[in-house]
């Protein structure tokens, strides 16, 4: 596992934008855009560090920033949930101003009082894989408008829409491509 160290090793964070090395191609000059790479950054990197905060907070002890990909209170609470004792945030305050950051705050506080929770850390680590390791996606029939582009999309068979959604679980491998075409937000 990759992942960056601060100096004082009293807390750790999965991510520097160094770690997603990529290329882009300019396609009419032939070329790469970045000569020798380049840093993915923002939002594109969240689903990977949240993979690896997990990873992290079941091998280590001392606290974890979660930093990479956090636009939002939504993002900031599911690095908590991840395993993150805190969050950094960095291009997503230079792209939208540092008034995100009493935003994000806000998000968090309201989410904290929905659940009657006392703080973030009641969060922290909350969302650790359980023996069974099978990916739990959640359906609410209320949102749903039943379009079936999710059915479409599962080349598994694990969803079906015909009037209603039926759902084999035992087919589903847990990939999301099914929540990434849900455009209600009936599965998350």
């Amino acid at each position: 596992m990759v992942f960056w160290e601060a100096p004082s090793r009293e807390n750790l964070s999965p991510s520097s934008s160094a770690v997603f090395i990529a290329v882009q191609i300019n396609i009419d000059l032939m070329q790469p855009v970045f000569r020798d790479g380049g840093w993915v950054s923002g939002a594109y990197i969240k689903p990977f560090i949240l993979y690896k905060l997990m990873q992290l907070k079941q091998a280590v002890s001392i606290p974890i920033i979660g930093l990479g990909g956090v636009c939002n209170g939504h993002d900031a609470l599911e690095m908590l949930l991840a395993g993150a004792s805190a969050i950094g945030i960095v291009s997503a305050v230079i792209l939208s101003g540092p008034e995100l950051i009493a935003r994000i705050n806000k998000q968090i506080t309201d989410y904290l009082e929905k659940h009657h929770l006392e703080g973030i850390e009641s969060l922290s680590g909350a969302l650790l894989p359980s023996s069974d390791s099978r990916s739990v996606i959640y359906y609410d029939a209320q949102k749903c408008s039943f379009c079936g582009r999710c059915a479409a999309v599962c080349c598994y068979g694990a969803r079906k829409v015909n009037g209603n959604m039926s759902f084999h679980s035992d087919r589903c491998k847990g990939c999301g491509l099914c929540v990434s075409v849900c455009r209600n937000g009936a599965l998350t």
